[in-house]
């Protein structure tokens, strides 16, 4: 049974688990559940070569990828141990991926701590030291061979000389990593601290620069961070207080500040710093303290701090100015000697490999605490910290579905926490509708890995399912706070036509009028004269029609329907017919159609070959058995009234407008930013816009790229959708936007639709 853990760490990407090394009294390795503290899993060390247990070893660091792979380093004489196997909460007996001992009696290599860079090939980096020189090392993730070993000396330092931590940054996959070292136990008293800056070059390093800190007091390194400007740090000074500072890369500012933070005003020795650790916007540190401000503890207690949250500390921190040795050549010249920073240089060592089972150890369970000797902080220390707030995605208001087309995808970026750096942080989402109740069999929520978003889907064949659903989206953090964002979906039926009795003869009369004339001028009496463009001819049981077109040149929306089975016997006569192929019939043909579906029927009267009066139907409109005269004056007002009731039949959204150009290009209706986001290596698609397109004019959908002639390589149009999987070379900000052209014309619609697709590279750590 393990009586302390020495090192853990919490699964990547808010994984489900916590992996701890334990020293005291046997080396082992446990799996912890993150959110009730229980042991899943206790292992040791099975050397199946020689059939032995192998129980000493020295834990220097651990991690557990977002795979389940565990990923460790151990001390184990001159040989630093890099080892890593798959997790399974039921393997009793698990075979390492790899393990692997580099070092030998003649190259010793001392580790000190670890890390794990994540590219397009994931590596592992070790800090630590090489025969008494600063060193560190970089292995392949999949098998832990070595890709580089490098080191440097301090000259005028001792054997303890060592990397304390180590960090990276990267611009872009395609620029070169840069590194950052943190050096400690420098100088003839072993006190001082250098900053070391490398940038990668093929098969090792180039040391840039260095800034070395001579310090008074034992100092050590507690964590370090590295952007493209900068590198920021905190260190410890024994006896003395925590400081962090930072120095500029292309700068050489002598001397560099540095802020003090101490729990009492007194430099005796109250404060034992550990660990820790640089989020983006902060940084924090573990250890113990016997007093913070006045109040004085028997013993040690141990305590966690935020180095930017001291409003509760009677002792204000000051900022001292501390001098450093800058230097950007590390070689021996005749006039300068010897730098304390000298002769950077790849090294080698033996590395071999070891055969290593990790097998569960049985019986072993938890135990809760039953009394804690707890401390009480002082009262200007027990304010509750902000819990922030959780910001929703972008999102439109509504959303549009029609029964049985193709499957509707709503793809919804990840709620976010105005805190960042928790490292404990989970999430809970659920999507029910608006007055509790679950969704319906047809819409279904999925919930994707952290980071990588959700979506709805939404697919029905069954019109009564038609209507509108008000559906909540809601996140939970921690269990502690929630936020939801409110939509709806409508869902628009496939229209039912209504149909006409069968065998009653249709009497339809179209007249024409010309305005201010007295003339009528009737055609076909007893007959229905109708000419359908683009739809089909409705026509119901026992008409004998005879049908006489001149140049078509008026529309009119309206609702086509079909009776079948019945025999037509049609003449058609048509001259300059500029309507489609739809009207193109056969004399004496007979047919029987049969219709479903909702078309656009246009009914016209041109030139009339007996009177010399030409005269043109507007908005005309035909009833079975009467006679109606359309004038533009009298009834366009209606018509128009008429025409928007048709047109929120197609587009709900439109519901109450009075503004909408019936007779205007197709346009958008729904909102026109959002913004998507996706992890490089990753997929994502974006649906389209939705669209109303009034008079149902013939046009083409267009994606362009913001200021590019062309659309990036990784981006491309797949079924009304935008369909993106970028690599590692693909990482940055996009503006895309759909516009829509009309078909043989130069007008083009009102808006344009813009999408801001941004790419995010892997995580750092």
């Amino acid at each position: 049974m393990p009586n302390s853990f020495s090192q853990c760490s919490f699964q990547d990407s808010n994984g489900p688990y916590i992996t701890a090394l334990t020293d005291n009294p046997n080396y082992g390795i446990i799996i912890l559940d993150k959110d009730s503290g229980q042991i899943l899993n206790s292992y040791y060390e099975f050397d199946t070569s020689t059939s032995t247990i192998k129980s000493s070893k020295v834990p220097l660091g651990v991690k557990m990828l977002s795979n389940n792979q565990v990923i460790f380093i151990l001390q184990d004489s001159y040989a630093v141990l890099i080892g890593s196997f798959i997790y399974s909460k039921n393997q009793l007996a698990i075979t390492s991926t790899f393990y692997r001992s580099n070092g030998d009696s003649a190259n010793q290599f001392q580790g000190k701590n670890l890390f794990v860079y994540y590219g397009s090939i994931s590596y592992l980096y070790v800090a630590g030291s090489l025969q008494g020189n600063l060193a560190f090392s970089k292995h392949k993730l999949t098998d832990g061979t070595k890709d580089y070993l490098s080191k440097v000396a301090n000259s005028n330092g001792l054997a303890s000389q060592t990397f304390g931590v180590l960090s990276y940054y990267q611009d872009n996959s395609l620029s070169a990593v840069q590194l950052v070292g943190c050096g400690q136990n420098l100088g003839a008293d072993s006190n001082d601290l250098a900053l070391l800056y490398y940038q990668e070059i093929l098969g090792g390093t180039l040391l840039l620069k260095s800034w070395l800190m001579d310090f008074t007091s034992k100092s050590k390194c507690i964590d370090i961070k590295l952007d493209s400007t900068k590198s920021t740090f905190l260190i410890f000074l024994e006896n003395q207080a925590v400081y962090s500072g930072s120095v500029t890369l292309n700068s050489n500012t002598n001397p560099i500040s540095l802020t003090q933070i101490r729990f009492t005003s007194s430099l005796t020795q109250t404060i034992y710093v550990r660990s820790g650790h640089f989020t983006d916007t902060s940084s924090y540190f573990v250890g113990s303290t016997s007093q913070i401000n006045s109040i004085s503890y028997s013993k040690q207690v141990g305590f966690i701090s935020q180095f930017t949250q001291i409003s509760c500390l009677d002792y204000i921190p000051t900022t001292l100015n501390q001098n450093v040795e800058i230097q950007t050549s590390f070689s021996y010249s005749l006039i300068n000697g010897t730098p304390k920073i000298y002769n950077p240089a790849l090294a080698l060592y033996i590395s071999s490999t070891q055969s290593i089972t990790f097998k569960a150890v049985q019986g072993l369970k938890t135990i809760n605490i039953t009394q804690l000797n707890s401390q009480q902080l002082p009262a200007t220390c027990l304010q509750k910290e902000s819990l922030g707030i959780i910001i929703a995605p972008a999102f439109l208001n509504t959303y549009q579905y029609t029964v049985n087309s193709t499957t509707l995808r709503i793809i919804f970026n990840d709620f976010s926490y105005s805190i960042t750096g928790c490292v404990d942080e989970t999430w809970l989402y659920s999507a029910k509708l608006f007055d509790g109740s679950s969704l319906p069999d047809f819409v279904t929520f999925t919930k994707k890995s952290y980071g990588q978003g959700s979506y709805i889907e939404i697919y029905t064949q069954d019109n009564s399912t038609a209507g509108s659903l008000q559906i909540n989206l809601e996140a939970t953090i921690s269990g502690i706070l929630s936020k939801s964002i409110n939509f709806k979906i409508v869902i628009i039926p496939l229209p039912s036509p209504p149909q006409l009795p069968i065998n009653e003869t249709a009497n339809q009369t179209n007249q024409t009028t010309e305005n201010n004339s007295a003339q009528t001028n009737n055609t076909n009496s007893e007959d229905a004269t109708n000419t359908t463009d683009p739809g089909i001819n409705n026509t119901d049981g026992g008409a004998n029609n005879t049908n006489l077109t001149d140049i078509t040149n008026n529309t009119t929306p309206q609702l086509n329907n079909t009776n079948s089975s019945v025999n037509l016997n049609n003449t058609n006569t048509t001259t300059d017919n500029t309507s489609s192929s739809y009207n193109q019939t056969s004399a004496n043909q007979t047919a029987n159609n049969t219709s479903s579906t909702n078309y656009t029927q246009t009914n016209s009267t041109g030139q009339n070959t007996t009177n010399s009066t030409q005269n043109q139907t507007i908005d005309n409109t035909t009833n079975s058995g009467g006679t109606t005269i359309s004038d533009p004056g009298s009834n366009q007002s209606a018509n128009i009234t008429q025409q928007l009731l048709n047109l929120t039949e197609i587009c709900p959204e439109l519901s109450g407008r009075t503004d909408v150009n019936m007779r205007g290009p197709p346009f958008f209706i729904t909102d026109l930013n959002q913004s998507y986001k996706v992890q490089v290596e990753e997929n994502i698609t974006i649906q389209f816009p939705l669209i109303c397109n009034p008079t149902n004019k013939s046009y083409t959908q267009k994606l362009s790229q913001l200021l590019n002639s062309k659309i990036s390589s990784f981006i491309q149009l797949k079924n009304q959708s935008i369909f993106a999987s970028p690599k590692q070379a693909d990482y940055g900000n996009y503006s895309l936007i759909i516009s829509l052209d009309l078909d043989n014309q130069t007008q083009t619609a009102n808006n344009q639709y813009l999408v801001i697709l941004e790419v995010l590279k892997y995580p750092s750590y």
